[in-house]
């Protein structure tokens, strides 16, 4: 403890040195001498009276080495203690004003969490395939009917696929619900979704599957 004791005294009178010469010329005797008094006094209450009062001499000594420059240095006023302080205690005084606050902030922080959690995985991501910007679906419309586009007939499929000029590769895709079947062979209540691709699909796209 004798060694945090002198170092500490060693910081100090390091700090005090850089004090304006008409501070230190009148108070830097006086100051010191304080200093080492209320050491020596919390020494006598143990390890961390001492350790405290150390750290208590240190955090004034420089605090009073940038009040004496700031208007020199033209350092800002720091207030952030007082302002939190105040905050606190006004939060404290409007139990509902608060309880308010903090659901509508949580709100806030959720919904904007999720729209760039779907903006990230809609827009920003790129989708799993190079040069995705040059994938392009082809779809069959029938003038007669109003339904939107409707299937391609697979003879349709191979003369596009042959006769293309614009597109370096064609494929065929077919959507189907399936229902699961059990290890005995008796169809379960479960559905799942597949698709069926023709082989320039898997050449096409950077990720293999085992069916293609």
């Amino acid at each position: 403890m004798t060694a945090v004791v002198a170092v500490t005294m060693a910081v100090i009178r390091a700090l005090v040195r850089l004090y304006p010469g008409r501070f230190r010329s009148r108070f830097q005797a006086e100051v010191l001498d304080s200093i080492r008094a209320d050491i020596r006094e919390a020494s006598q209450r143990g390890a961390v009276a001492t350790t405290a009062a150390c750290a208590r001499a240190f955090a004034e000594t420089a605090g009073g080495l940038v009040a004496e420059h700031r208007g020199r240095l033209r350092l800002p006023r720091l207030a952030l203690n007082d302002d939190l302080r105040d905050g606190w205690r006004s939060l404290r005084q409007s139990p509902t004003f608060t309880a308010v606050a903090l659901v509508v902030l949580a709100l806030g922080i959720g919904a904007g969490t999720a729209i760039f959690s779907i903006v990230d995985a809609v827009v920003l991501r790129a989708l799993p395939f190079d040069q995705h910007d040059r994938i392009v679906a082809v779809l069959e419309h029938n003038a007669k009917r109003a339904d939107g586009p409707t299937s391609t007939m697979p003879q349709i499929f191979l003369d596009w696929r042959d006769r293309r000029q614009s597109f370096a590769l064609l494929a065929a895709t077919n959507r189907q619900v399936m229902r699961a079947r059990n290890l005995t062979g008796e169809l379960e209540n479960a559905r799942c979704c597949a698709s069926r691709a023709s082989s320039s699909r898997c050449s096409a796209s950077t990720r293999h599957s085992a069916g293609c």
